[in-house]
């Protein structure tokens, strides 16, 4: 019996240790920490270099490597190209460039010359180009178009030290915006208004001192845009400029509109703010085609305003931000225009 249990203990003993051999131990959970996916990070934007940052001694190449890419060029054929330099497009076709911009904001030391070379064959070599920019380029003239241009729509001169525009430049006969921003004209080229297919103008920041005339001789402008300058008065004869639809007079010292100006009838948006007027202009009053007045930043009497609006017949939206009323005239502005939009 003896024998027996010990050959059964024994027995015993012998399964288990089998099976603790092949069953797989248990092992502790551990949280692992959660791997993050990497993402590849966007480029910082890049900063125009503070002059105190390199100090007057520094090396002008290092603007290069550090600013956005001063030329950019789209051709015909759907390819663009973004380069630092004027040597870096010496090889490019400029008979199949459709646009072509210049910003010379970073680019510090730019041969003049060069610089006029490039212009030159953009203007006369390019002949399917339809948009044209060239800005920050400390351009005190541009060098004279010598052959008819049908397929420029756009021209931007903007941020330079213009006071005229190149010889020629009636040759552009299809050009339907101009902006000459930034620069020191005084007067307007007569060579503007036989540009008969002219539809924008913006003249912002130009010592202009008188309203240039010569946009009465262009009938097909649908916006101007003045911003900045000395002008005081308008002249009455908006009558032959019948499809204005945007007018933009800024920071300017007139006081008034003249009574042409309710001739009008395409007239959608004019913005008159930081002038001196004092009250609403009589002659836009009736203007129906009008949806958006900025008469912001004005010096208003608020006696003469009231008065003033009494006979608007348009709606839309109306913006009087910073002309010295009480959240009280504010309201009584909104209670009395009830069809109007009042923003201040």
């Amino acid at each position: 019996m003896k024998i027996k249990s010990t050959l059964l203990f024994l027995m015993i003993c012998i399964a288990a240790l089998s099976f603790a051999q092949t069953k797989k131990p248990i092992k502790k959970k551990v949280n692992k920490p959660i791997t993050a996916i990497k993402r590849e990070l966007l480029p910082e934007p890049i900063k125009e270099p503070k002059p105190s940052q390199y100090g007057s001694n520094a090396d002008p190449g290092m603007y290069l490597t550090e600013a956005p890419r001063s030329i950019g060029i789209s051709l015909a054929n759907g390819k663009t190209i973004a380069v630092y330099k004027i040597s870096e497009i010496a090889d490019v076709d400029f008979k199949i460039i459709k646009r072509f911009s210049l910003n010379n904001r970073y680019t510090k030391n730019v041969d003049e010359a060069e610089l006029s070379t490039l212009i030159s064959k953009v203007f006369n070599e390019a002949e399917q180009l339809e948009e044209l920019e060239l800005r920050n380029a400390k351009l005190k003239s541009l060098p004279e178009i010598t052959r008819l241009n049908t397929s420029l729509k756009k021209l931007s001169v903007s941020e330079n030290e213009l006071e005229d525009l190149p010889i020629g430049f009636e040759k552009l006969v299809n050009l339907e915006e101009l902006n000459i921003d930034g620069n020191k004209f005084k007067v307007l080229p007569n060579s503007l208004t036989k540009l008969k297919k002219l539809t924008s103008i913006s003249m912002e920041k130009n010592p202009l001192s008188v309203f240039p005339n010569q946009l009465f001789e262009i009938p097909s402008l649908k916006a101007f845009y003045i911003y900045k300058s000395d002008i005081a008065e308008l002249p009455n004869n908006f009558n032959k400029l019948p499809n204005l639809t945007e007018v933009v007079i800024q920071s300017t010292k007139i006081s008034t509109l003249p009574s042409s100006f309710a001739l009008l009838t395409k007239l959608k948006s004019i913005a008159l703010e930081g002038n001196q007027f004092k009250d609403y202009p009589a002659s836009i009053l009736a203007l129906k085609s009008l949806y958006n007045v900025n008469l912001s930043n004005n010096p208003i009497d608020k006696a003469l305003f009231f008065k003033s609006i009494a006979n608007i017949k348009w709606r839309g939206l109306f913006a009087i931000y910073d002309i010295n009323f009480t959240k009280k005239d504010y309201e009584a502005v909104r209670t009395k225009l009830k069809l109007i939009d009042v923003y201040y």
